[in-house]
């Protein structure tokens, strides 16, 4: 695990690109009922200052001066409350006027997910937490790909991806994230032991085009939350 400090270090050492994979700030509560997976929930006010508080801690990425937009890609899952996380970290972190854009492969269904509506049913059958339990035990679960695939999609996906600035910011969602990480070998995750707000994935490229990935957290010493939400 390594906290934003260290990727922000990590990341002006490397001469390739470093991304920033994070779930998003705090929002209410989703209902098992909307299908939709909350796509009109908002940050909370706390989900709000908790970007701020992320984006001042990646300042640091560019020392000596103030990070542009030349410097970092944004973009989110095409959802309200990724969008604002994203816009929140890139105006703390000093970007003016922040274009975050529309990234639906870390969406829903985005590269993660075979069907989406499958897995609705089931997150409303066992209850969200009870099912993302099970798939993190199994590495696999109804509607979504199995966590080995998942992250072999997201590296061919990072290495098709036209972006040309030294530094990648992208929201996307908890269980993916999970799959993700798990995927990887470098953490395991269950229903008491999950993905907080605003951790994520650092990933570091290679010179040789692999990527080197790390569990993120903001703060090592006070992570934002290790708890389901």
């Amino acid at each position: 695990m390594i906290d934003y400090a260290t990727f922000c270090q990590r990341a002006a050492e490397n001469p390739c690109r470093s991304v920033l994979m994070v779930r998003h700030g705090e929002r209410p509560h989703l209902s098992p009922d909307d299908s939709t997976f909350g796509d009109a929930l908002s940050l909370t006010d706390a989900g709000r200052q908790m970007a701020r508080d992320a984006g001042a801690l990646l300042r640091a990425a560019t020392p000596g001066r103030t990070p542009t937009a030349a410097d970092w890609f944004l973009g989110a899952s095409p959802k309200t409350r990724t969008r604002q996380t994203v816009a929140f970290m890139a105006e703390s972190m000093g970007i003016a006027d922040p274009a975050v854009i529309d990234v639906p492969e870390l969406g829903i269904p985005g590269i993660w997910m075979t069907d989406a509506a499958l897995a609705h049913a089931y997150h409303v059958r066992e209850g969200g937490r009870a099912f993302n339990d099970r798939i993190c035990v199994q590495g696999y679960g109804e509607g979504y790909y199995p966590q080995e695939e998942i992250y072999r999609r997201i590296l061919d996906w990072l290495n098709r991806f036209p972006f040309s600035a030294r530094y990648g910011l992208f929201s996307t969602h908890d269980l993916f994230l999970a799959l993700f990480l798990q995927g990887a070998g470098v953490e395991v995750f269950r229903a008491d032991r999950w993905v907080g707000y605003l951790q994520g994935a650092a990933l570091f490229e290679q010179q040789d085009g692999s990527w080197q990935v790390d569990y993120c957290v903001p703060d090592s010493a006070r992570p934002f939350g290790t708890y389901f939400v």
